[in-house]
């Protein structure tokens, strides 16, 4: 279930109620670890193809024919986003890691100069992925101090950071996404191990995008389908 919150608004007070959601399935590996996954009959309902194009924003990027992309990024950050016209979908991809120093993820519902943002973080150093409503409160010496930072987003039940959970990979991994967009909704699906539910309330510029920061990633079998 995702809560709800008053007045369908960001800034809203979060109610204990809320929508139901995609449903989790849950099974036990056969090394005794839990899997959580999107069902296939889930999936199954997606069966028209959307039309994407990738707008760079800042970094350098490489397609290879017309589903995946390299975003490399080694001392520097790469982003973009997609350009999909509808407000529901599933985009699903796979992604692997290349020298990855520091971060790489998606943005979700975010601005253009992606300030506002949800961010799917998978953190190198840290071995976890987080999902994080941005901008977050800086140190008082800092907000004190400069004058273009942004007014932190509310935080949510659980704090600023949304949620976080281990997952352990090194380069040349291969990582599978599926996330589902609808309209207010965001469900992210991890490899069979992590899944996060959260929403969204204020109408973006953009609904999904990529980024890369300190490090090269290919996004690839890129699919949109309503």
């Amino acid at each position: 279930m995702a809560l709800d919150r008053a007045q369908q608004s960001d800034q809203g007070e979060w109610y204990w109620g809320g929508s139901f959601c995609i449903p989790h399935e849950i099974a036990a590996s056969d090394d005794g670890e839990i899997t959580v996954k999107m069902p296939q009959e889930i999936i199954n309902t997606f069966d028209k193809p959307l039309t994407w194009q990738y707008q760079n924003l800042q970094g350098s990027y490489t397609p290879y024919g017309d589903q995946s992309l390299v975003i490399e990024a080694v001392g520097s950050m790469a982003c973009g986003f997609f350009d999909v016209a509808e407000p529901s979908f599933m985009m699903s991809c796979q992604v692997r890691p290349m020298d990855c120093r520091d971060y790489f993820g998606l943005l979700l519902k975010s601005d253009d100069d992606a300030s506002n943002c949800l961010l799917l973080n998978f953190e190198s150093g840290f071995q976890r992925v987080s999902l994080l409503n941005l901008p977050m409160g800086v140190d008082p010496f800092w907000e004190a101090s400069c004058q273009s930072i942004f007014a932190p987003k509310a935080p949510g039940p659980d704090g600023p950071r949304v949620a976080e959970k281990p997952f352990t990979f090194t380069s040349g991994d291969i990582i599978d996404l599926k996330v589902v967009i609808d309209r207010d909704m965001v469900e992210i699906f991890i490899d069979e191990q992590v899944a996060f539910t959260y929403r969204s309330y204020a109408k973006p510029t953009h609904e999904i995008g990529l980024i890369v920061q300190d490090g090269k990633a290919e996004f690839y079998n890129i699919q949109f389908n309503q």
